[in-house]
């Protein structure tokens, strides 16, 4: 059963949303105070929870750290019933919030610690902070929700493409989120303690020399952000030669932490030389300084409910990090003896001169390592801050005597701090001065009250809590998420007991003991059981969103007893009801959609208290989306009216279509609409139809609708020897009355050619046109058809020609000498002689010939011309005299007169490679002439060419001045001659310098090694460069090396290899490569494996932290290759062949029997020689289980349609199954199959159900179904065609391979139909089943429900008694 979470969230307002075990702010700068909470506007719908598809929108603060930066972060609401800040104000406005007080809750912490931001984009594989978001707040809400369960999420199955990819990061993110967060059961605090592993510094030999070390490791119990920074406190006070290592014994000033599976820790070195050391022993303070996580997440409560009423509370999250200092004190000490004579002088050379600090248990005197002191000295200034070692102790050597005050920072872990944490200590010299701390210790009680049924949680219990030692008494409420966390109690014995129940339960009488130990969180669950409720549940059938703000009346036994309105998730929760009748209708709904008419019923009978649900859904307003396009383009068409009228409606409205030539509109009513077009864009014609259209219900219609192009006229003048284009025409144009070629003219107007010879009129209405040409351009006889009549139908474009003839007109023609072909660009002049002939002459001008390759002048008067070119076009030279023309002087006289041009020849030189004719960019050649003039140089381009334009007839010779890189030069004079015109083509061929190729390879895998140094010299050892291998191992040096003598060795090993000092020789041939393969042998270490079970199992009863044996693992180099399996032996210890230094992945093959696989790859780095890395690897127990629940009528009436609900269908296994089905076994002696709704579940994988007859074997109903979708499927007798006689006797869902905690989320149900012959009494029982396989073996479970035939008894017959 479901808890009655939804309406109980309405009741959690401020202070129940603030824990009696809060922690308020520590002070002012700690609280959040006033912020403003914004809606994002991003409107979010991922995933379905439980089957209905979950709708979020994106809100945030700005949050303003520590260094004064802005930052934006997520706010998570927490009563998601009530609206909030994306419902109150519109995107980008805020609301103003008060965020005082912490959250106690440490899953909740946890969640939000494992969620965004703190985890990054990269760490949650998510791609922007809206996913992140919906992720987080999904993982939340299900903690702290009742109607949400994680296993129970899926996919939207509305999405598809790259939003379904996106929904499928999000659940895979909000489920770790879940996992990881909900795993916490306390609040970590942001601290770093420091320990040494001996308490002075001692002898040990490095690289042959003597120091004294001391290995120390720093721990936080939070990440660590990138490193710690360590260093010595005064330089100056520091043995000569000291230094900071890391346990590779290099120079260091950074911790890096690793996890260490209750915290994260860092080891680091001191080593002093041991020559250098004062004969006594003596102290060196270091100091860190790093970033380590801290959790303070804030409950905000909206400061505005006097503007906006009740809204959502909110829980924000703040800065990650925290800064910390602290130090410590490096003790060392020789064997020498100390000068009694220098006892009296304040130094630090005497050692008897401290402090020591103590901590210890309150009661017990038991030392407590890890408190952290701030020590200040006589002048106020402050030593430092230390942490207590394993034997709760501090010692500082001191130099002066006076009074110190010690502070107690930072208790133990599970120790309260102590009331008196400040103390005063007089400090003399040779003495010792000590001061002792005591802490008492506590632990945490967390108490849960859960569904007695169903097993949720519940909130707003009421909990007394009471210490059986003292008396002393605790009092606080489940909140959301079902629980009360109590902190830092003193460990005992507790009484916990409920005194009011959440409403609707009935209270647990019950008094529960519980014993609180130090450092343990002790959990106490209890249970309550509902009383009589329903909860009323609205969607949307389309998309199965809950839907809020739709209001229903209530009515018992035909009384109304309320009218309620759907909350935020879509729901009403009525609790603790009386038996009866109650029917439920709805009364209205939201603007997009229509109420559902049909009210629906339900009996609550006495002694059967549960949350009734009644399931109502809506269908969508439906829509119009019109679209104006061009017939032709297919383009939008903006500024088109239309007038859209319900046919036997009130409804009609006119709307023009925007920019992107749409009409958009909502929320209609179901019906026909008249859709006409009363306006047409401009440019277009009206399209006259008028279009009937049916829209339904949950349909958004779209209709396209096409505009034909008003047409357009285009009129062109041209010369009609020529063609070239003439301007200054003059045309009247005419459009016929009656869209005939005779109608009545109308003047359209007159129009003139333009540069371009052409007259365009667009956006003519369609029709006959006629156009006449009414003047000629100047120096042209008018055209003799000077009238043309065409026709223009829609989107026609139509042009028409009209040629005129030049008058006395002269014809200049340029053509190739050899095509023939016309050419533009060359200029004439043109001189007039007097008469009919004579020299010399007036220049009447110079001319251009156009794209047509022609000239023409017109309208001269009679005489002698000569036409001389002047300038050949581009890439030709002149090859004719100047030529004379008589013209008579008649206006119809045209003379033409024709120029042939030779075209100029060029050149081409080829560069390639001798060997492989590869064409070779970048040579240089110089270009002469045979009488020595240069022309040029140039250099072969990207395709190894290059291109010599205008070059004349005759012999050129190219020389080589550069060759391309790598190559040697070819300084031969290559002659070509160009000959009519041609090009003329020459090839030239380069050779290689010589190369080297160098391998170097692992002596034992052969495989290449990255990163090896390598020095090449001549044959005289002159060093040439250093070289380096790359990824695979090769070095490749293609510089310009001649042949002869070389030297290569070594100067630098890969990491993890020894250097190679012999030295190699080899020689080189021109355009040859010398090949070398080179072996080292690596440096090696091992990777040892401990192989332990993780819980208790139930199969072979071992318990926890059991070594396991046969396990097998790969493992994998850096490359991707397996270079060793290794396997568990007796002791559960797994061990590999020696391996070269470097990064290696270890994954688990086979799990021992009875357990299943662990599936994380483990990343090992061996960094030194015969180091062994070792790791741990839990395995958890195997369970493997299914489990099916059905439920029905337990009586029911022959002729009556029955419903057998499957409440629940699961695989229950922590592994997956495959092969994974659901029957059901009909039964066939009493009923007949109807109907089947598949339920929807919680993998939105494919699936397909089939089903079988007394007749035929299992078919298929439906395939391809989506785990996501809720789908009807008629399966009577009619839909699937059945043979007379024949009827379905079971029905089978296959899922294939199912993953741990698949499950139905929501309901799947039969229903059938009661045989009308069953006599009164009648038994029938319905059978189902479910099972997969894992490990070639079936797990299966099964349930059944029998129901009795109840028929009313026909009343006695009477005897007549005669009256």
């Amino acid at each position: 059963m479901k808890k009655v979470i939804t309406i109980l969230m309405l009741l959690c307002f401020c202070l129940n949303l603030m824990p009696n075990a809060s922690f308020a702010a520590d002070s002012l700068d700690e609280a959040l105070g006033e912020i403003g909470i914004y809606n994002g506007g991003s409107e979010l719908k991922y995933l379905t929870v439980s089957g209905a598809v979950r709708q979020m929108t994106y809100v945030y603060f700005n949050y303003v750290n520590r260094l004064g930066q802005t930052k934006e972060i997520p706010a998570y609401c927490v009563n998601p019933n009530d609206k909030g800040v994306a419902q109150v104000v519109k995107q980008g406005q805020s609301v103003k919030y008060s965020a005082a007080d912490k959250a106690s809750d440490p899953k909740v912490m946890g969640i939000i610690a494992c969620g965004y931001p703190t985890r990054s984009l990269k760490e949650l594989g998510l791609e922007n902070a809206e996913e992140a978001y919906y992720a987080t707040k999904t993982a939340l809400w299900c903690y702290l929700l009742s109607s949400w369960d994680i296993n129970k999420t899926a996919v939207n199955p509305n999405l598809s493409g790259t939003e379904k990819a996106a929904a499928e990061r999000v659940l895979a993110a909000a489920r770790d989120i879940y996992t990881r967060g909900t795993w916490w059961d306390r609040i970590y605090t942001p601290k770093l303690t420091v320990q040494a592993d001996q308490e002075y510094a001692y002898p040990v030999t490095i690289n042959g020399t003597e120091y004294l070390q001391q290995e120390v490791t720093v721990t936080s119990e939070t990440w660590v952000e990138y490193y710690i920074q360590v260093s010595f406190a005064d330089e100056s006070a520091v043995p000569q030669g000291t230094k900071i290592v890391d346990l590779n014994n290099k120079e260091t000033d950074k911790i890096t932490f690793q996890s260490t599976g209750n915290g994260y820790s860092g080891k680091f070195k001191i080593l002093y030389p041991k020559d250098s050391l004062p004969k006594n022993e003596g102290a060196v303070q270091l100091k860190f300084k790093g970033n380590v996580y801290q959790y303070a997440v804030y409950y905000a409560v909206c400061a505005e409910t006097d503007k906006y009423g009740k809204i959502q509370n909110y829980i924000c999250d703040t800065d990650p990090t925290a800064p910390i200092n602290i130090s410590f004190m490096s003790k060392y000490k020789t064997n020498a003896s100390v000068d009694k004579s220098d006892e009296d002088k304040p130094s630090t050379d005497n050692p008897t001169t401290a402090l020591e600090i103590i901590k210890v248990e309150k009661g017990t005197n038991k030392p407590l390592a890890g408190a952290i002191f701030e020590v200040k000295g006589p002048h106020g200034d402050v030593l430092g801050s230390f942490s207590t070692d394993t034997n709760g102790k501090i010692t500082l050597p001191l130099t002066l005597s006076g009074t110190y005050v010690v502070t107690e920072k930072s208790a133990p872990k599970n120790y309260l701090l102590s009331k008196d944490n400040t103390q005063t200590v007089t400090v003399s010299y040779n003495q010792t001065a000590t001061v002792t701390f005591a802490n008492e210790p506590y632990g945490d009680l967390r108490i849960e009250k859960i569904d007695g049924v169903s097993g949720e949680s519940l909130a707003g219990a009421q909990i007394e809590v009471k210490n059986l030692n003292d008396g002393t008494t605790y009092n606080g409420t489940t909140q959301t998420g079902g629980s009360l966390n109590l902190t830092k109690l003193k460990p005992g014995v507790y009484e916990v007991k409920e005194i009011a129940a959440p409403k609707g339960y009935k209270l647990d009488n019950k008094t529960y003991t519980a014993k609180v130990n130090t450092g343990e969180v002790t959990t106490v669950t209890l249970k309550n059981y509902a009383k009589s409720g329903l909860r009323i549940i609205k969607y949307d059938e389309k998309t199965l969103e809950r839907l809020p703000d739709t209001t229903f009346d209530v009515y018992k036994d035909t009384v109304l007893i309320g009218t309620f309105t759907t909350d935020e998730l879509g729901e009403i929760t009525l609790l603790d009801l009386a038996e009866g009748t109650y029917l439920v209708k709805e009364i209205s709904t939201d603007d997009s959609h229509l109420v559902n008419s049909s009210p629906q019923e339900i009996e609550i009978k006495a002694g059967e208290e549960r949350i009734y649900e009644l399931v109502f859904f809506n269908v969508q307003k439906p829509g119009i989306s019109l679209i104006k396009v061009d017939k032709d383009t297919m383009q939008p068409l903006a500024n088109a009216k239309f007038k859209i009228t319900q046919v036997g409606g009130s409804f009609s409205k006119e709307y023009v279509t925007d920019q992107n030539g749409e009409i958009d509109l909502k929320n209609l009513e179901p019906g026909a609409y008249e859709v006409k077009e009363i306006s047409a864009p401009n440019g277009y014609l009206i399209d006259e139809s008028t279009r009937i259209i049916q829209i339904n219900a949950n349909e958004n219609a779209q209709f396209v609708f096409t505009n034909i192009a008003k047409p357009t006229l285009t009129i062109k003048k041209v010369d009609a020897i020529t063609n070239d284009l003439l301007a200054n025409a003059e045309f009247k144009i005419y459009r016929m009355s009656d869209d005939t070629a005779s109608g009545e003219l109308n003047f359209i107007g007159t129009y003139y050619t333009d540069e371009n010879g052409e007259i365009t009129l667009n956006n003519l209405a369609t029709g006959w046109y006629k156009i006449t040409e009414t003047k000629a351009p100047d120096g042209y006889e008018l055209a003799k058809a000077a009238t043309q009549t065409v026709y223009l139908a829609g989107g026609m474009n139509k042009v028409v020609t009209f040629k005129n003839t030049p008058l006395s007109g002269l014809v200049i023609k340029k053509v190739d000498q050899s095509s023939g072909e016309v050419l533009a660009g060359a200029k004439f002049q043109v001189k007039y002689l007097s008469g009919i002939s004579g020299t010399g002459g007036t220049v009447i001008g110079e001319y251009t010939t156009s794209a047509n390759g022609t000239i023409v002048l017109n309208r001269l008067k009679a005489g002698t011309y000569v036409v001389e070119e002047m300038q050949a076009p581009a890439g030709y030279e002149i090859t004719e005299p100047a030529k004379t023309v008589y013209l008579s002087g008649e206006e119809q006289t045209v003379i033409s007169v024709e120029f042939a041009d030779k075209k100029i020849g060029a050149g081409e030189i080829i560069k390639i490679d001798a060997e492989t004719g590869k064409r070779l960019k970048g040579a240089e050649f110089e270009l002469r002439r045979m009488n020595g003039e240069i022309i040029g140089q140039f250099t072969t381009d990207e395709n190894g060419v290059i291109h010599l334009d205008n070059l004349k007839d005759g012999w050129y010779q190219a020389t080589e001045i550069k060759a391309p890189k790598g190559y040697i030069l070819d300084a031969t004079p290559h002659n070509f001659e160009v000959k009519d015109g041609k090009t003329a083509s020459i090839t030239v061929k380069n050779s290689k310098y010589s190369s080297v190729l160098i391998r170097k390879i692992d002596s034992e895998t052969k495989e290449g090694i990255y990163g090896v140094k390598f020095l090449l010299s001549d044959s005289n050892h002159k060093p040439l460069g250093t070289y380096e291998s790359d990824q695979n191992g090769y070095v490749y040096i293609d510089e310009e090396l001649e042949d002869g003598k070389y030297y290569i060795r070594e100067i630098e090993p890969a990491e993890g290899y020894n250097l190679d000092t012999k030295e190699r020789t080899f020689y080189l041939r021109y355009g040859k490569t010398e090949e070398i393969i080179w072996e080292n042998t690596a440096e090696k270490g091992q990777i040892q494996i401990v192989k332990k079970s993780a819980d208790l199992n139930y199969t072979n009863g071992l318990p926890a932290n059991t070594v396991l044996p046969n396990a097998i693992f790969t493992v994998t180099n850096s490359k991707g290759k397996v270079v060793d399996t290794i396997q568990t032996d007796s002791r559960g210890i797994a061990v590999s062949k020696l391996l070269p230094l470097g990064y290696y992945t270890i994954e688990e093959i086979q799990a021992p029997a009875h357990y299943a696989k662990n599936a994380e790859t483990i990343t090992a780095h061996i960094e030194f020689s015969g180091q062994a890395v070792k790791f741990e690897v839990l395995n958890k127990s195997l369970y493997t289980n299914v489990a099916v629940e059905k439920k029905g009528y337990l009586e029911a009436m022959a002729g009556q349609i029955i419903r057998y609900d499957f409440l629940t269908v699961k695989n229950n296994s922590n592994v997956s199954l495959a092969n994974f089905y659901w029957r059901d076994t009909l039964p066939t002696d009493a009923a007949r199959l109807e109907k089947i709704s598949t339920g929807t579940w919680n993998e939105n994988l494919n699936y397909k159900i089939m089903y079988k007859t007394n007749l035929r074997d299992y078919r298929i109903l439906k395939d391809n179904l989506q785990g996501g979708k809720n789908y009807f499927l008629d399966c009577s007798s009619k839909a699937l065609g059945l043979a007379s006689g024949e009827y379905v006797t079971e029905v089978m869902f296959s899922f294939g391979a199912v993953p741990p905690n698949f499950s139905n989320t929501a309901i799947p149900y039969l229903t059938c139909t009661v045989k009308k012959t069953l006599p009164h009494g009648y038994t029938f029982t319905n059978k189902t089943d479910v099972g997969g396989i894992y490990d070639k073996a079936w797990i299966m479970a099964n349930d059944w429900q029998t129901t009795k035939v109840y028929n009313k008894l026909n009343p006695p017959t009477l005897p007549k008694t005669g009256y």
